[in-house]
């Protein structure tokens, strides 16, 4: 019975842009709260340094004082990164044929990414976006042609239970970025599965711009943290 209600729940959208607002804000808040909880119980782990706390994340190689890098790095955090995420994570949870196109379209990110370090920059990313435009069209064809059979699996998921997998996974996909397993690594992890439940939650009652939106929001501590 809790269930149903919870999907009942998640089901009803926004209704209106100030409703969508005060969520969107309140998301912010407690995304910051989350952090400083975060940040606070890290320290004190570690009794008061940061030390272990730089050794357990993987930093991208490359300066500060290189050309472009703030801004290559501007634009993969806040920009490209969260676009591509809500995409792969978040865009199938409102169980519709483009949502379900969004997320197997955005999958070729993945295979191209690894050719960034063979790549420039910009060429890199014009592929990147190029290569997400035509898997997009070329699955919004197929996911036309067999319309009634993705509408069917759409109507068979639950929405709750896809948005608690994909906030899992969205942390575990994140254990890339941990150097060693220590309690700061798990608690990074846990924060990150609760950034991802939120933004599945908005994602479900604003919409995927939204989502996306509260993920740049998200991603800023991470770019300053490169400064």
């Amino acid at each position: 019975m809790l269930t149903k209600t919870l999907t009942s729940n998640l089901k009803k959208q926004s209704p209106n842009l100030k409703t969508k607002l005060l969520l969107f804000l309140k998301c912010v808040v407690l995304s910051i709260i989350v952090f400083s909880i975060f940040i606070l119980v890290s320290i004190l782990l570690h009794n008061g340094t940061g030390n272990n706390i730089e050794k357990s994340i993987i930093y991208p190689a490359g300066s500060i004082n290189s050309k472009y890098y703030l801004i290559a790095k501007f634009i993969m955090l806040i920009i490209i990164g969260p676009i591509i995420e809500e995409l792969t994570f978040r865009s199938f949870l409102t169980l519709s044929i483009k949502g379900v196109t969004l997320f197997l379209s955005s999958l070729i990110f993945y295979p191209l990414y690894l050719l960034k370090n063979e790549l420039n920059f910009w060429f890199h990313s014009l592929i990147l976006i190029t290569s997400i435009f035509s898997f997009y069209f070329l699955i919004k064809i197929i996911t036309t042609k067999h319309k009634f059979y993705f509408q069917l699996l759409c109507s068979k998921a639950n929405v709750l239970i896809l948005l608690i997998i994909s906030s899992v996974v969205f942390g575990l996909f994140h254990l890339s970025r941990v150097n060693q397993i220590n309690s700061f690594s798990v608690l990074f992890i846990c924060a990150i599965t609760i950034h991802g439940f939120m933004l599945g939650y908005i994602r479900i009652k604003n919409g995927l711009l939204w989502s996306i939106a509260l993920h740049m929001c998200i991603n800023i501590p991470s770019f300053i943290a490169y400064l």
